[in-house]
């Protein structure tokens, strides 16, 4: 996993009588900071972004900003929506609630150095130094020493200036820093939510999903789930055709020699005696196989239109004992599969037969090494007889 690098902690501070919990930009990195205060209610102008005093929840509703800073700890995000923050920067972990979902990506700041000197802001007893129009001192240290006896009287602050007075709060260099990656690791410390959540890609962009309920009926052989929420009256009906007149068109009508019809259904929900339409919904059927896997392969799911007529094939998976799918309605729908297909096991002939070639395979390496070593110690005999026959 990637570490992050060059990220500051930030420090929490007042400026006049705000207690800032939160700031942020706009559009891009040259917009004014705009803060949100501990205590005191706030929103935007078109209401994306709100806060109500005595809480540490900030409420986002298709919220979509540069960057955003959050201050101290235990800080909720409420979502609603889509949100997106280009670039945040935290302190320490957070919490996010709410439904939808919000994309963030965590940067890596870089101090903002002007001529090579480090650029801050300086508080004064918890306080941030203002200028003359309300908004936070930033500069060098010798930039805020030249410009002092304009901050004294506006601030209130020591007759003679002294650099220990002062807790300098490094300024950030928006336009130099870059997108770090988020890695899980730090994701599982720093984001705290019962939402379900993923990294979208390497770069750090984070997507937070409500998660989804569903409502449930069942029977004996099949599950039914929905998003949409069911009337406790309701009540899930399932007809097995098994012995039915349908069973024997479907089976006429199924494509190629090889396909099975597994088991078929009519499935329905009643509000007592009356059928209750469910159509143009969002439907996850779960079936039960009543046969072993190892019968079948490539399991299908057909629905019967009510002229008896094979309508669509559906893709399916296999979730331990059930076969499931999604549908939009419900109505009579069939499992079909193919025959598994075997692979047969060798016989006792085979058996012996390739224990027959082993033996014989291993005879013929021998022979060829026996005749090796003859052949060498011929060769090693005759050429002895040789030299002795040139000496003479």
């Amino acid at each position: 996993m990637l570490m992050f690098v060059g990220m500051l902690p930030i420090k929490a501070f007042v400026i006049g009588d705000c207690d800032v919990i939160a700031s942020y930009k706009l559009n891009s990195s040259q917009d004014k900071d705009s803060y949100i205060c501990k205590n005191k209610d706030y929103q935007t102008t078109n209401a994306t972004l709100s806060y109500k005093k005595n809480s540490s929840i900030i409420h986002f509703n298709n919220l979509n900003i540069y960057s955003m800073q959050l201050y101290g700890e235990d800080i909720t995000l409420e979502i609603e929506g889509k949100n997106t923050i280009a670039l945040l920067h935290i302190t320490s972990s957070f919490q996010v609630n709410g439904k939808g979902n919000v994309k963030f990506k965590e940067g890596s700041f870089v101090k903002k150095v002007v001529q090579g000197e480090p650029v801050y802001k300086f508080v004064y007893k918890n306080k941030v130094v203002l200028t003359n129009q309300n908004q936070p001192y930033v500069g060098t240290l010798s930039s805020f020493e030249e410009d002092y006896s304009t901050l004294q009287s506006v601030n209130k602050l020591p007759p003679h200036f002294l650099s220990t007075d002062y807790e300098m709060l490094q300024e950030l260099d928006y336009t130099k820093m870059t997108s770090v990656p988020i890695s899980t690791v730090w994701l599982d410390k720093n984001v705290k939510s019962s939402l379900e959540k993923s990294i979208v890609d390497g770069y750090g962009v984070l997507t937070y999903v409500a998660r989804r309920t569903y409502s449930q009926l069942e029977s004996e052989d099949v599950i039914l789930l929905t998003e949409d929420k069911i009337d406790s009256n309701y009540a899930l009906v399932v007809n097995n055709l098994e012995n039915e007149v349908i069973k024997k068109d479907v089976e006429k009508s199924l494509d190629g020699d090889d396909t099975n019809l597994v088991s078929l259904y009519d499935v329905s929900v009643y509000n007592g005696k009356k059928e209750v339409s469910m159509k143009e919904g969002n439907y996850t059927v779960k079936i039960k196989l009543q046969d072993s896997l190892s019968d079948y392969e490539d399991y299908q799911i057909i629905y019967i239109n009510d002229e008896g007529v094979i309508e669509e094939y559906i893709d399916a998976s296999i979730e331990g004992d059930y076969i499931v799918f999604s549908t939009s309605h419900l109505s009579q729908y069939g499992i079909v599969a193919k025959d598994a297909v075997s692979i047969p096991l060798p016989s006792e002939n085979s058996s012996s037969t390739g224990f027959l070639l082993k033996v014989s395979f291993l005879f013929m390496i021998v022979f060829l090494f026996v005749i090796c070593i003859f052949f060498l110690a011929v060769k090693a005999n005759v050429m002895p007889r040789k030299k002795k026959r040139k000496k003479l």
